[in-house]
């Protein structure tokens, strides 16, 4: 427990997501008390752009400077990484257009404006964290990407806080208090990674290329994760798609824990010698993440399937079913994202692009197919399997079998223990 004082552990990503979640379960509940299924619904489709709109802009980057970082610091890339986040701002303007023009078509103006700035001005900045986050993870920098992760959700309380509390918060006020949390997130990671304006610049071309490798399976991996509370706004109407936000945001909970794990297996297999060697710690990194997700996803959904009616109103007692419909898919997605994180140390960015597409398109197509039918519960079968799609698939990429990746009363002490260990083990 002393390390977690002194050194920066993979346990400072974990603790720093649950805080986060925490502060964004007390945020969640004043705004679904203060605007509503129909008003969760509205505002979710434009964060849910919020979040998934620098994933495209990013390109891949923050991944790539994720895996150069990791080998040595290099403040050159930082630069130029950062002159690509200005160059950000026209396709952001464009994304920006293209939202409201489509999904936010038929909302009033306020909202529009909103969507629109979030997009066009925001987004960028988004990014530019994104990569600086990307940088320190790289580095073992766990404590300063832990005030990152917190620097977010902590503002975007306080902003919703007040207007909660003054009685004035409206769907449009949601979205300028998620702005301000992004721009003050933004700030706190050009502190904590700083680099000199002037000097010596990495190609951009060059890491843009390198970077690109993982941008397919990036964008797609954050649309798997958000594109569908953008399309259930306009394919189940607002009230339902409030209650499906709902159940989305308690089942990604159980990420944090893949998030920690993740960050040690990254560094352990960047550094594998062999090919031999990266295979073992590959498939050691699944069970230890499957043997860690499965019990811990359970004991939560028996306690948050309590917690939702109580905390969000009854209004969303609906969205009970809709949780545990979505917590198979949690398991998933939180040893997929240790999967992901093994296949990029391995630079096998073509492989996870072709893998989170298909998930995308597999997710999308069964949204399109269920959602209009089965409403907010066809939406919930949709996302579960498109994870469990995405591990599977990811375990074929690995070359693992069913008995490569069965957790081990070992493995989930192994994958404890990780969670305190000191960074990347081999």
């Amino acid at each position: 427990m002393l390390r977690f004082f002194k050194h920066d552990v993979p346990a400072h990503i974990t603790v720093a997501n649950l805080i986060g979640f925490a502060l964004t379960f007390l945020a969640v509940p004043l705004i679904a008390r203060s605007i509503g299924p129909a008003g969760r619904g509205e505002t979710a489709a434009a964060l849910a752009a919020f979040a998934i709109a620098p994933t495209i802009l990013g390109l891949g980057v923050p991944l790539e400077l994720r895996r150069r970082s990791s080998a040595v610091l290099d403040q050159s890339s930082t630069r130029a990484a950062r002159d690509l986040v200005l160059l950000s701002l026209a396709p952001a303007a464009l994304l920006g257009g293209a939202f409201v023009l489509t999904v936010y078509s038929d909302l009033d103006r306020s909202l529009q404006l909103s969507a629109l700035a979030g997009l066009a001005l925001l987004a960028p900045v988004s990014v530019s964290w994104a990569c600086d986050t990307g940088i320190l993870m790289g580095q073992g920098r766990y404590r300063a990407v832990a005030l990152i992760r917190i620097a977010h959700p902590s503002t975007t309380l306080i902003a919703i806080g007040a207007g909660a509390l003054s009685d004035r918060l409206t769907p449009s006020g949601v979205l300028w208090a998620s702005m301000l949390a992004t721009l003050a997130t933004g700030i706190l990671g050009y502190g904590l990674n700083r680099a000199a304006v002037v000097g010596k610049r990495s190609s951009r071309s060059i890491l843009l290329k390198q970077g690109s490798r993982f941008a397919g399976s990036a964008i797609a991996e954050s649309a798997s994760a958000r594109l569908d509370q953008v399309l259930t706004l306009p394919l189940i109407g607002a009230a339902a798609a409030g209650q499906y936000s709902i159940a989305s945001s308690m089942a990604l909970l159980p990420l944090a824990l893949g998030q920690a794990l993740g960050a040690d297996h990254f560094r352990a297999v960047a550094q594998a010698q062999t090919e031999e060697e990266a295979v073992r710690l590959s498939h050691k990194a699944v069970r230890e993440a499957l043997a860690v997700s499965l019990p811990a996803c359970l004991i939560y959904a028996a306690v948050a399937s309590h917690l939702i009616p109580l905390v969000f109103g009854s209004a969303f007692v609906s969205a009970v079913n809709l949780f545990w419909i979505l917590i198979p898919g949690s398991v998933c997605l939180t040893a997929g994202f240790v999967a992901t994180l093994v296949l990029a140390a391995r630079e096998r960015g073509k492989t996870m692009s072709l893998i989170q597409v298909g998930g995308l398109a597999v997710g999308v197509a069964l949204l399109l197919l269920l959602g209009p039918t089965m409403g907010a519960g066809g939406a919930a079968a949709a996302s579960t399997a498109a994870y469990i799609f995405v591990l599977g698939a990811q375990m074929c990429a690995l070359r693992a079998t069913l008995h490569d990746v069965l957790p081990r009363w070992s493995d989930l002490r192994a994958g404890s223990v990780a969670l305190f260990a000191r960074g990347g083990r081999l």
